[in-house]
């Protein structure tokens, strides 16, 4: 689908999680593509859908295009996985718009690969995830600085270890600190999960 932005909300108990931040996400991503965001239609929409929802735990998707019409749909979602396995691949980076299908690295529920920026060898995220890397010293995060998606979850892993008095440092290493370390793997969907090498 060309010219259009998408989120895509975590449903549970009948309740859109973290929904303001995915209708910022929106909006931020309509002004940087050229589309109209009509808050108060998306706003109204969103109540409707939701009101409609028949599924307790799922999946909302959330997509805006040149029509400006809102389109939302849900669809059953579970994630039983507790680990995922990780493997890396090189890119170009394409910055903080995910270009569909770019984020489509793998076809497996257990597997996430992590991408690599060729210029600098640098860690910058997952296809769907955003890295962190637990050592001795704390947290170590990519900065999001433009490079990658500065996903929801991750703004919120962030507040809540800063919070908790964990030290977070949000800066760029090499594929080699993965595996000083605990990967943990951050998104909206699924939350905060584990990540290894050897899963």
């Amino acid at each position: 689908m060309s010219n259009s932005v998408f989120t895509t909300v975590r449903i549970a108990g009948f309740k859109a999680v973290w929904i303001e931040d995915h209708l910022i996400r929106l909006q931020k991503g309509a002004e940087k593509l050229g589309i109209v965001f009509d808050e108060n239609l998306w706003l109204n929409a969103v109540i409707s859908e939701l009101a409609n929802n028949t599924l307790d735990n799922a999946r909302m998707r959330m997509i805006l295009d040149g029509t400006v019409i809102p389109k939302i749909s849900f669809e059953p979602f579970s994630d039983p996985e507790k680990k995922m396995h990780v493997r890396l691949r090189d890119v170009e980076p394409q910055g903080d718009l995910k270009r569909w299908p770019f984020v489509k690295h793998t076809e497996k529920t257990d597997e996430e690969v992590i991408l690599i920026d060729r210029n600098t060898g640098s860690v910058l995220e997952g296809s769907y995830n955003n890295v962190f890397v637990r050592t001795d010293d704390g947290f170590f995060t990519p900065p999001g600085d433009g490079k990658i998606v500065s996903g929801i979850c991750r703004k919120h892993f962030i507040r809540y270890l800063k919070l908790k008095g964990i030290v977070v440092r949000e800066e760029y290493f090499d594929a080699g600190f993965l595996k000083k370390g605990d990967i943990f793997l951050t998104n909206a969907l699924r939350g905060v999960i584990r990540g290894g090498f050897d899963v």
